[in-house]
């Protein structure tokens, strides 16, 4: 089976956010499927004052999968179109059995879908969390017109709509129930998130960040987003003083420095510590790090970061509205909690108690069978195999 994702940003624009490093592992765990071959296009848009410095006169090879980087125009930080790569796709979309595309409300998606129909390829959308009615308030009258005028024709005559969860159906609040879905959780990498070696959890990260030795380390990784609700959280530490709250992320933004003066207000500016952005094993050293990960989201259409803590040993306490907790219910290492910082500074405070030491193995463990990337990867070929014999039995 051939298949062709197209997607406006990918590694190495991991300054996009979260859809990059879901795309990017989609591609490498179908690739690496002995039935499939998986062809990249995007673009060299990377949300910073340059482009990315990638090949664009031909493929080039990301973690095993040809990647075509098509240039962005003048679009270097929304990514809205390709001249060359539509050029590019009339010309070659036959070669392909079946299209992913993930790029819904920039016009490089509606294109590529009317491309694909033309040539009578099924094509799949993946939306990943952009229908949220609450992300719609943003630009809500244009984005209405957009969706009555184009995204309705595209979704109509798609094969099938990627969702990660209920969460996100419900989120869309209508907008794509009367269409065929396939619900799947985004793949993670399970070999890239892991426990390390003793030596290289610690890192002198305690020593590093001057936390006391006997202190809980609550970790949260996130975007600088109101919506994260890391106020919320810093309210529900600001009572036990053995509770530490470290926050990944870009620091560079107005919310950060809100959250720092409410740390101040609230005394807890030594307890409130801003590492920056961290990648690599300095990400994972975080989690291993963490005795316990928070996100505690208004709204979340799947969210990585929690698969990933989990992965490297770390229990999570999410909030109703992260998507990826419909997939956690049951397990023993997840709190979900309603957002109340007195519900929240509860369950952290039970949580410790009843848990004097956490086995990091039977917590990632725990997730493995539910997040493995060989078995999201078959239910993925699944779905598509079923859409391409569908295709066939109406010729």
């Amino acid at each position: 089976m051939k298949i062709l994702i197209i997607t406006p940003t990918y590694a190495p624009a991991w300054k996009f956010g979260g859809t990059v490093a879901a795309m990017t592992q989609l591609a490498q765990a179908l690739n690496s499927h002995p039935t499939t071959s998986v062809t990249v296009y995007t673009t060299n848009a990377s949300n910073e004052e340059e482009k990315l410095a990638v090949n664009l006169e031909t493929s080039t090879k990301v973690d095993g999968v040809p990647t075509f980087y098509f240039d962005c125009g003048k679009w270097n930080s929304s990514a809205f179109y390709s001249v060359d790569m539509i050029k590019d796709l009339k010309n070659n979309v036959h070669k392909y059995d079946i299209v992913y595309i993930s790029a819904i409300w920039q016009l490089l998606g509606y294109t590529s879908a009317k491309i694909c129909s033309k040539h009578k390829i099924p094509y799949v959308l993946g939306i990943h969390g952009s229908f949220s009615k609450r992300l719609r308030q943003r630009s809500k009258l244009k984005k209405e017109i957009y969706y009555q005028f184009l995204l309705k024709t595209i979704l109509k005559k798609a094969a099938a709509i990627h969702v990660t969860g209920d969460q996100e159906i419900k989120d869309a609040g209508g907008w794509i129930d009367n269409y065929t879905t396939i619900k799947i959780p985004n793949i993670i990498n399970n070999s890239k998130y892991t426990i390390l070696e003793e030596p290289l959890i610690k890192q002198n990260f305690r020593a590093i960040h001057n936390i006391p030795k006997n202190s809980k380390i609550i970790l949260t990784v996130c975007r600088p987003d109101w919506m994260k609700r890391v106020d919320i959280l810093l309210e529900a530490i600001s009572s036990n003083e053995n509770y530490y709250l470290i926050y990944v992320g870009d620091i560079k933004n107005t919310i950060v420095k809100e959250w720092k003066d409410k740390a101040k207000k609230l005394e807890l500016t030594n307890r409130f510590i801003c590492t920056g952005e961290l990648k690599g094993v300095n990400l994972i050293a975080a989690y291993n790090n963490a005795d316990i990960f928070s996100l505690i989201s208004m709204n979340e259409n799947f969210s990585m970061v929690v698969v990933e803590a989990l992965l490297c040993g770390a229990p999570v306490l999410i909030s109703e509205e992260v998507g990826v907790g419909e997939y956690l219910n049951e397990n023993p290492y997840t709190i979900i909690t309603k957002l109340d910082k007195d519900i929240i500074s509860k369950k952290l405070d039970n949580f410790f108690d009843r848990n004097t030491t956490i086995d990091k193995n039977k917590v990632r463990n725990s997730i493995l069978n539910v997040f493995s990337s060989k078995h999201l990867s078959n239910l993925f070929i699944n779905n598509f195999q079923e859409i391409l014999n569908t295709k066939s039995n109406k010729i």
